[in-house]
């Protein structure tokens, strides 16, 4: 305790609820980006992104290239009229969200 500065009867606290404190921590609890009570607002990429993966799941298992997947991502965009954040629709965001999806061209 005297090592990290913490009281002795904050260790022993830990201790006695050591397995309540590991359920929190698998639950997510120990995360700084984790709050069960607000839900994360969707942007712009993730609505872009849903409309162009159901995109890609009606073209009947069809071989797509990277163009296809940059046009029809930058034609989504344009008919949402997110013109007030740029977006080229680059080859490293097609890879992530290729990585993202687990999808195979």
């Amino acid at each position: 305790a005297r090592k990290f500065g913490i009281a002795h009867s904050t260790i022993c606290d830990w201790m006695k609820s050591e397995m309540k404190l590991n359920d929190l921590v698998n639950q997510g609890y120990g995360d700084s980006t984790h709050n069960p009570t607000r839900k994360k607002k969707e942007n712009h990429t993730d609505v872009l992104e849903k409309e162009l993966l159901e995109w890609i799941l009606t073209t009947d298992d069809k071989p797509l290239s990277y163009m296809e997947i940059k046009m029809q991502a930058l034609s989504i965009y344009s008919a949402r009229n997110y013109s007030f954040k740029p977006f080229t629709c680059s080859s490293t965001w097609i890879r992530k969200f290729i990585k993202k999806y687990q999808m195979e061209l």
